[in-house]
């Protein structure tokens, strides 16, 4: 404990260091930077109508993270919890756990969620990292821009254009326990036409046995753009992942989900028109899982999407739009048969301005859905700039989840046999065969949530201060199953989902970054969140989340070579472990910390544009878990694996 708290001191006095009036030589992501997530356009962080953390390019190499989740573990408000090595669960402001589908993920604007069970296997993205420009994170409702996904948050990842790439990036990985990445990315701009094209392979093995194989992953990226004027422009994009990757599946436990996601994508701007549209597919199955089968995960998503710009009177600016989406999923969990949902929604957004002080932002989206009543949500913020350095912000809004196809339509029986600690204790009765079925008259999820934000700056140094507090109604989760048959040697149980009760939550997050001179830049951040059920009986949400957590580190930079340090800690929790049939029985996961470092040396002269790094992730090795490791075959636990360190060598060249 000594230790940690030494090593976390160190990293936060780098934080805070006082801040010379040097420019440095590689620039925090700017206040004025425009970010595209939290508004119907583009609007400054300072200005956002929302909480947005942007974690850059620039940030993901210099850390030398691998991974999109474990980009974002040192971003305030955001949960990571690893389950295996090649997969881990973000959620925002405590909704976290395996399985989340209270967070929508993007990429360029587009999901990449599953439509079956609206959650994210990251391996599924089709873009390496390295194609990543920035990672723009949403904290609390977005609804009223996105709909039914973005109940606590939204992550859009977005990736470089071909006039930032402007050539071509070829890079290798080697590490520990046989990871391997190789990627090559190339654009550029051709008079009105511009283009980019990426392939990529990752793949390695698990932490808690290096020996057997975890991950792998083939990708492909492309897009091509025209520029009729410089109002008009139309591109046309499409990418696919073929992936094998052990991932879990709640309480089933470890499985590995095998196939390909591929997308195509159409955009076309016309002045102040924006008309998008895009299909994505998955055709995919879980194997080596046991409670599961082998069961096949077919879907395909189809979107259209419309918005129209318009200057009004008296300092206005409205976005006006709507939406169409139709789902269609068959799966052996499913039951027989094709299983098919349409969707749509209007939208609108008002920017004015009374004064060059004041912002006024209102956002409302109304939706449907075929199973579940329309779905208002708004969202209102009030923004004050007393001086151009310091903005107050005040938001308020709802935002909802609709139930997923697997909660609507599951039908799926599950064989235990011999459960230790579960329903059945004596012979003639030594299995357990339970029978899910889907309800479709479940309600969806609604959150309120309203927050007050400062962000300032003090010459070099930023800060963010954000204060929040949200209630989420109408929790889905399953039933306790029923016993309905006895035919020895099984016990017949029956399970569902239901509404149930909900979480009443509160909290904070400060965060600075500074630029501690022309070679330094630092950042620190702390967040609390504190989390309650209304019936803990049922419920076992708000012991998931670590009610502390912090982070902080620097990056060195000086002729050609760069030198990152960073730490996250994260507070102990509480999951459920428990067997079906009997009561909510909790097990602690501890708190843990871990360090990251990366050095790096870019060549000049004769071999300009080559860069070696070296990276270690969990640099002293502290082996922990942060989700429940399976107990047996029959007590799953929540299927995490131990994390322990990885290091990776790099070399890249840019030409």
């Amino acid at each position: 404990m000594m230790i940690k708290r030494l090593l976390f001191a160190v990293l936060l006095t780098a934080a805070a260091a006082p801040a010379r009036a040097d420019h440095d030589a590689f620039e925090l992501f700017d206040q004025e930077a425009r970010v595209v997530t939290a508004s119907q356009r583009p609007m400054t962080v300072a200005q956002a109508p929302a909480t947005v953390r942007v974690v850059t390019g620039d940030d993901i190499r210099a850390r030398g993270v691998r991974t999109v989740w474990d980009a974002l573990r040192t971003v305030p408000g955001v949960d990571v919890t690893q389950t295996r090595a090649f997969q881990g669960e973000v959620g925002i402001r405590g909704m976290n756990g395996p399985l989340n589908n209270r967070v929508l993920v993007l990429l360029d604007g587009r999901t990449v969620l599953n439509a079956t069970f609206n959650q994210m296997t990251w391996t599924s993205l089709p873009v390496p990292i390295e194609e990543i420009d920035r990672i723009e994170v949403v904290e609390g409702p977005a609804s009223a821009l996105y709909g039914a996904n973005a109940i606590s948050g939204v992550i859009n990842i977005i990736t470089k254009t071909p006039a930032q790439l402007s050539g071509g990036l070829a890079s290798m990985t080697a590490g520990e326990a046989g990871y391997y990445s190789a990627s090559s990315i190339y654009g550029a701009r051709r008079g009105a036409f511009d283009y980019k094209a990426s392939l990529s392979a990752t793949g390695g093995n698990k932490f808690e046995n290096e020996g057997v194989f975890a991950s792998k992953t083939g990708t492909f990226h492309a897009l091509a753009g025209y520029d009729f004027s410089p109002a008009t422009r139309l591109s046309v994009s499409g990418g696919f992942a073929q992936f094998d990757t052990q991932t879990s599946i709640g309480q089933s436990g470890s499985v590995y989900e095998s196939g390909l996601v591929s997308f195509l994508r159409a955009d076309l701007r016309a002045g102040k028109t924006a008309v998008s549209a895009f299909w994505n597919q998955e055709r995919g199955v879980y194997r080596e899982a046991p409670a599961l089968g082998n069961a096949g995960i077919d879907y395909d998503l189809y979107d259209l999407n419309a918005r129209r710009s318009l200057d009004l009177p008296f300092a206005n600016s409205l976005v006006l739009g709507g939406n169409y989406r139709r789902i269609s999923s068959r799966s052996t969990v499913l039951g027989p048969g094709a299983h098919a949902q349409d969707l749509w929604s209007l939208f609108l957004e008002d920017e004015w301005r009374p004064h060059e002080q004041w912002t006024v932002v209102a956002s409302g989206r109304l939706d449907r859905h075929p199973l579940t009543t329309l779905a208002f949500s708004p969202r209102a913020s009030v923004i004050y700039t007393p001086v151009p350095e310091h903005t107050l912000r005040a938001t308020a809004g709802t935002s909802f989840r609709n139930p997923t196809l697997v909660e609507c339509y599951i039908q799926f029986t599950t064989l235990l046999s011999n459960p230790p600690g579960g329903a059945i204790a004596n012979p003639p009765f030594s299995n357990i065969s339970i029978v899910t079925s889907g309800r479709r008259d479940l309600a969806a999820e609604r959150m309120f949530q309203a927050e007050v934000a400062h962000s300032g700056r003090f010459g070099p140094v930023t800060t963010t201060l954000t204060g929040w507090f949200y209630r989420i109604n109408g929790l889905i989760g399953g039933t306790t199953p029923t016993a309905v048959s006895f035919i020895p040697p099984t016990v017949g149980l029956t399970s569902s989902f239901v509404n149930h009760g909900g979480v009443k939550a509160l909290g904070f997050e400060a965060a600075a970054e500074a630029r501690v001179s022309r070679s330094l830049t630092s950042f620190g951040n702390y967040s609390y969140q504190s989390l309650r059920d209304d019936d803990p009986s049922v419920q076992t949400t708000a012991r998931s989340a670590p009610r502390h957590s912090a982070n902080a580190g620097f990056t060195a930079h000086r002729g050609g070579r760069t030198f990152s340090l960073w730490g996250t800690w994260v507070d102990q929790t509480f999951w459920n472990q428990s067997t079906p049939g009997s009561p909510i029985v909790y097990t602690k996961v501890p708190d843990y910390y871990l360090l990251g470092v990366r050095a790096a040396h870019a060549f000049t002269g004769r071999w300009d544009g080559l860069e070696l790094s070296v990276s270690v992730f969990n640099l002293l090795d502290r082996r922990h878990y942060e989700i429940l490791p399976a107990a047996s075959a029959a007590m799953p636990g929540l299927s995490g694996e131990v994390v322990r360190r990885r290091v990776t060598a790099t070399a890249a060249y840019r030409f």
